[in-house]
């Protein structure tokens, strides 16, 4: 193991590491989830019987199967292909600078940071040029081919004869993750939630383990969690693991960021999809072992090697566990070891849903990481927030990040304390809504409004204001209306139900469950 390796876990002698990183280190886990967490039965049935009985529920029904039509339309064989093997490097861009090997910056005209197209069924591993249309790389990569035609990519990038590196497939394996896998298995899982329907569920399952196999092997092979680039310039070169902080994103599947919504997602689709993993299901288990000789013997076996570590599951108890000890364990130990690390609240909210997914006593380690270890959630008021509720990065989207996250913590620890509430007394564990300051994070954005209409365009606040329109608006632009519906309820605050009522459309929508 590298000596880089061993500098970002914090050790001297790489000898000392302990493989694979999953929680809890060198030990196996004595307990395995039991029960759905995240939603009770009762407000699952609340959900259900809105989209059965009123019209705005039907209408939240009628959006969400059909953004899961598409998933639920695909062939088993064809979700499973979507997640792809992380012995290939992710990469935010092909070329910042250079854009296309052959058009040049030309295609930033389509989009500055992503204009390449891709088409994971209809052209797997391949990247399109908006400009002229072609597909790149020249090699068929998808039937084994790492070289051929002009511009050759065997995953570690076309190099062009100056030098100039293109990474065709390292962008494509890191879009088909954020633009495909991830909303696949998110709106499957609420579906089933919805419905009862176990198609969806079952669809879910598949490429939950399929995400839970990778997550797997990079608890095992570090070296592929770091080939995740964020791809800008750089002047000098750097080692991605020698450094938590700056440019070098260990990350897994995307970089250490990006990865925080990867464990809150996938987590969550777990635990919505759970109930309909514990009935033997012989098909689902035998298309598992299906696959998994095909990608044995099949035309991309070098890149699937990695696999064989891992025995396929024989019962629905063994694929449960499978799950939660290749997902849920090897994230868990990816934000202990920073590995998983965002914005001030995204890997505290990371944390905490484990720790809810898992639902088990054992899991109380996680939350006092959370709570009063690094993650500090319990002082969090005082200490990353000014006296007027402003956070440090506070303006725009990057202060609801703060207060969205510090309010999902509250919000998840108060479900596992009635899931538990012998291991989660208030005592040791108080609410922070009771500390007075937790109200002036809503008061805040409220006080940023410029003539009534606008948020300030200070800092990464997005584009600038379109000033030929003047809408009334309740908040800046560091939350939305309906962020203020918890906010009303908590306090009764009259400006917050204000704030809701001034909502473009009318109040925002209910919540179905």
């Amino acid at each position: 193991m590298s000596a880089a390796l061993a500098a970002v876990l914090g050790q001297s002698d790489a000898a000392e590491i302990v493989l694979p990183r999953r929680w809890p280190l060198g030990e196996e886990l004595t307990e395995w989830k039991t029960q759905r967490t995240c939603r009770t039965d009762a407000e699952v049935a609340t959900a259900r019987r809105n989209v059965r009985e009123t019209e705005w529920g039907r209408r939240e029904l009628r959006g969400e199967l059909a953004r899961s039509r598409r998933w639920l339309e695909m062939s088993d064989e064809a979700l499973w292909g979507l997640v792809l093997p992380t012995t290939i490097p992710r990469r935010h861009y092909v070329n910042q600078l250079h854009g296309c090997p052959v058009h040049g910056t030309a295609i930033k005209k389509r989009d500055h940071f992503h204009p390449w197209r891709i088409d994971p069924v209809g052209h797997p591993w391949k990247v399109q040029c908006p400009v002229g249309k072609e597909w790149y790389p020249s090699n068929d990569f998808a039937n084994g081919e790492t070289t051929g035609g002009d511009f050759p990519d065997d995953g570690f990038a076309y190099v062009r004869d100056d030098g100039e590196h293109f990474y065709f497939l390292a962008e494509y394996s890191e879009r088909v993750h954020l633009r495909w896998v991830r909303p696949a298995v998110t709106s499957l899982a609420r579906s089933y939630l919805l419905t009862g329907d176990r198609r969806y569920a079952r669809k879910a399952a598949i490429m939950l383990y399929r995400i839970a196999e990778e997550y797997g092997h990079m608890s095992h092979v570090i070296d592929d969690r770091a080939r995740c680039d964020c791809g800008y310039p750089r002047v000098l070169p750097r080692t991605p693991l020698k450094r938590v902080t700056g440019n070098g994103w260990v990350g897994f599947f995307t970089d250490r960021i990006w990865e925080n919504d990867n464990t809150v997602v996938c987590a969550q689709a777990y635990d919505d999809i759970f109930d309909a993993l514990g009935e033997d299901d012989p098909e689902l288990l035998a298309f598992v072992q299906a696959q998994r000789q095909r990608a044995d013997t099949g035309p991309q076996r070098a890149i699937f090697a990695h696999l064989s570590r891992f025995p396929v599951p024989r019962t629905m108890a063994e694929f449960r566990q499978s799950i939660e000890t290749n997902m849920l364990r090897v994230m868990a130990q990816g934000v202990l070891d920073r590995a998983i690390s965002g914005n001030d609240g995204m890997h505290q909210n990371a944390m905490i849903t484990l720790a809810l997914v898992m639902g088990t006593p054992q899991a109380r380690e996680l939350v006092d990481w959370c709570y009063t270890g690094p993650g500090q959630m319990q002082f969090h008021l005082p200490n990353y927030f000014f006296r007027d509720g402003s956070a440090f990065e506070s303006l725009g989207g990057y202060n609801s990040i703060h207060i969205r996250g510090l309010n999902a913590v509250v919000g998840k620890m108060e479900r596992l304390r009635a899931l538990l509430p012998d291991v989660f007394p208030p005592a040791k564990y108080p609410r922070i809504t009771d500390q007075l300051r937790h109200r002036l994070l809503y008061d805040f954005p409220t006080r940023l409004v410029l003539a009534g209409s606008y948020s300030p365009m200070v800092g990464d606040t997005g584009r600038p204001a379109d000033t030929r329109r003047r809408d009334p608006i309740g908040v800046g632009s560091d939350l939305k209306p309906r962020d203020y519906d918890s906010a009303f309820r908590l306090y009764g605050d009259p400006r917050y139900a204000q704030v809701l009522a001034s909502a473009r459309g009318g109040l925002p929508r209910p919540d179905l469950f």
